[in-house]
């Protein structure tokens, strides 16, 4: 739970079991180092990485309009990647038609075109189609990755390696404190599990 690592960054970065309760100032700007580090893993998605851990599926309404809510939890669609082509834009069923990403200046190229050719896109809290869906669909996608408040949810990490987190907010810490050899020391510890996980999720 997030309440171990905590734990765990303070034991390493402090040395001591005297561990900061909470609401205290220093248990806020470790959970703001805990952020940040669920943030740099999150952002991976924006190059293409679709974490299993965030990976779900919500019935999505789509009244016909061609422009329909995402799930208030959406991040990003599902991507695959092709050993031979890399990542791959996501596609989804609606009865035997197959509608295709594409980004959204395309998709709007499309729709001033007038064209139809079965694609959708993220465009501000919604999915826009064309040509526009109608039904519920099981629509897969990537969520958000949950945040800590307070550090006593009794929740796991969304991930394969949660000692990225502790080790990128310890190099944090030590940044803080400027210690520069410490910090390097750490964060490219960080950076190696995170590495790691990347390559794990291709495979």
């Amino acid at each position: 739970m997030i309440i171990d690592i905590l734990k765990r960054i303070h034991r390493k970065f402090a040395g001591d079991t005297d561990y900061p309760g909470t609401g205290s100032e220093e248990r806020l700007v470790r959970l703001d180092r805990i952020d940040d580090a669920i943030s740099e893993w999150e952002d991976c998605v924006d190059e293409g990485y679709s974490w299993k851990e965030l990976q779900t599926s919500e019935a999505v309404s789509f009244g016909g309009s061609g422009s329909d809510d995402l799930p208030e939890d959406f991040r990003a669609f599902i991507r695959h990647f092709d050993s031979n082509n890399g990542f791959q834009m996501a596609q989804f069923m609606v009865g035997s038609a197959t509608y295709k990403e594409v980004n959204a200046a395309k998709g709007d190229q499309y729709l001033r075109a007038g064209l139809s050719p079965y694609v959708f896109w993220h465009s501000g809290g919604k999915i826009k189609s064309l040509p526009a869906i109608i039904g519920t669909i099981e629509l897969p996608y990537i969520k958000k990755a949950t945040r800590y408040v307070t550090g006593d949810e009794a929740t796991e990490p969304e991930m394969e390696n949660p000692k990225f987190i502790e080790e990128y907010a310890i190099a944090m810490e030590y940044l803080k404190n400027g210690d520069d050899t410490l910090y390097q020391s750490h964060f490219l510890s960080a950076n190696e599990k995170l590495q790691k996980m990347k390559y794990n999720s291709l495979t």
